[in-house]
């Protein structure tokens, strides 16, 4: 039995499969791509979206969160 990266489900597969779905697997994508190009850990992804309250930091509108970053510094604003 193998352990999901992304919920923790177990699931039967190959050794080198490290989700058990589709939708796991594009989860684990897009933190892949957030902790490449920001630097955000998962966790920190998800702290700053529940300080937020799931809403954008600038129009405080609810929906897809994309990151807000200083192009010169790169530091991450907010989502």
């Amino acid at each position: 039995m193998i352990k999901c990266e992304v919920c923790d489900r177990t699931f039967e597969g190959r050794t080198n499969k490290i989700t058990c779905s589709v939708n796991c697997k594009k989860v684990h994508a897009k933190h892949r791509m957030i902790e490449r190009k920001y630097g955000l850990s998962p966790e920190e992804y998800d702290k700053m979206v529940v300080a937020q309250d799931g809403r954008c930091a600038i129009c405080e509108s609810v929906g897809c969160l994309v990151v807000d970053h200083d192009h010169a510094t790169g530091a991450v604003r907010g989502l």
